[in-house]
């Protein structure tokens, strides 16, 4: 694996970080969303007789299922997304430097170099600088890791 791709790897936790909290916040969402589908209908009972009376009950177990089949279509997404991300999340958070911090900060929290900058007390331009020299020490690391397993074959 050369550099580039693995910091396309890098970016694409990243990205599917943000998807994974957009997911989340979503699944938070659904029972907001059922409750307002619920209190829709209201059946008039004041009238002397009633034509047809459609089943309450059926739009109530309707809209269940259908949010049931949206937080089930969430969740699995949310799995195949954090299985994809398991593996260099783990390598990030293995990297036991400031640069690891940085690292974890940019690529698993999702927070800006300026935000990151903020936080450590440096300005954005050296954490710009930090966080090249923690990817390229956390490529060769995961390289010679790779090179050494290879070798042992």
């Amino acid at each position: 694996m050369t550099f580039t791709e693995f910091k396309d790897e890098l970016y694409l936790v990243r990205e599917n970080r943000r998807s994974i909290n957009s997911l989340i916040e979503s699944i938070d969402n659904l029972t907001a969303k059922l409750l307002d589908r619920l209190t829709g209908g209201v059946t008039d009972y004041s009238k002397d007789r009633l034509q047809k009376t459609p089943d309450p009950d059926a739009k109530v177990i309707e809209t269940i299922a259908t949010i049931e089949e949206e937080r089930t279509e969430y969740l699995e997404k949310l799995n195949r997304l954090r299985e994809a991300n398991s593996k260099y999340e783990a390598i990030i958070m293995s990297f036991d430097t400031l640069g690891g911090e940085i690292l974890r900060l940019y690529f698993i929290e999702g927070l800006s170099i300026k935000a990151i900058g903020q936080r450590i007390g440096y300005s954005e331009q050296y954490t710009w600088e930090l966080w090249r020299k923690a990817t390229k020490d956390l490529y060769e690391k995961e390289k010679a890791k790779y090179e050494m397993a290879e070798a042992t074959r």
